[in-house]
């Protein structure tokens, strides 16, 4: 699975060096990242051969969702009948939209079938066995 635009991640490199940020391009040759203070950016050439692990960080997903949703109310509960105060709420509405629909494509893609355990049958070990 590769991280998406907006999603924080932790990166592991192979010489050993780890780096967080936030992802704005990933892809095998090159990826870019910002820094989590946002005043850095950061250019990964050969994505995937310097590249170790990448750990996703999924909090950080809830947490932005939680942060659109404290806006939207916060602007649905305005007093207020203005034409911006609509263009905002249908704004923030479908950033809680998309964000909602990154996260069931993330929890369908991330979704893999481990094996199936087998039945073990044998014999339980209350019965004594014979010749004992």
């Amino acid at each position: 699975m590769k991280p998406i635009k907006g999603q924080h991640v932790h990166i592991l490199f192979k010489n050993g060096t780890n780096i967080n940020g936030i992802v704005e391009l990933w892809s095998d040759k090159e990826s870019h990242l910002k820094s989590i203070s946002g005043n850095n950016d950061i250019i990964i050439f050969n994505t995937i051969e310097n590249v170790m692990m990448v750990i996703l960080n999924k909090e950080k997903q809830a947490e932005e969702k939680k942060e659109l949703s404290k806006k939207f109310e916060a602007t649905y509960n305005a007093p207020s009948d203005d034409d911006l105060r609509n263009k905002n709420l249908a704004d923030l509405k479908n950033l809680l939209n998309q964000q909602e629909k990154e996260i069931i494509i993330e929890k369908l893609s991330s979704h893999h079938i481990t094996d199936v355990a087998g039945v073990k049958y044998g014999v339980p070990g209350f019965f004594k066995k014979q010749g004992s």
